[in-house]
């Protein structure tokens, strides 16, 4: 009976752990996608990028493909990805 009793306890414990604590949370996905341009080395950086140029250097870059076509090379220590 105390066995029962245990397993009845743990299954209930589990079952308000599963219910506050959902497996599947919802993505975000409006999250805008840009980069960092140089204006002197023309290359682009990740926003978080800790080698970013002053303020006035910046440019800012909406896609991969806009930096790319517009001269600029991908940073080597953040390496930004399309």
């Amino acid at each position: 009976l105390y066995y029962i009793s245990l397993v009845n306890r743990s299954a209930f414990l589990l079952d308000c752990y599963n219910e506050n604590n959902p497996k599947e949370q919802p993505i975000q996905t409006n999250i805008e996608k840009y980069y960092i341009g140089n204006k002197n080395t023309k290359k682009f950086h990740l926003p978080s990028c800790n080698t970013l140029p002053k303020q006035e250097n910046q440019v800012r870059l909406n896609s991969w493909e806009q930096a790319v076509n517009g001269g600029y090379i991908p940073c080597k220590k953040c390496k930004p990805a399309k």
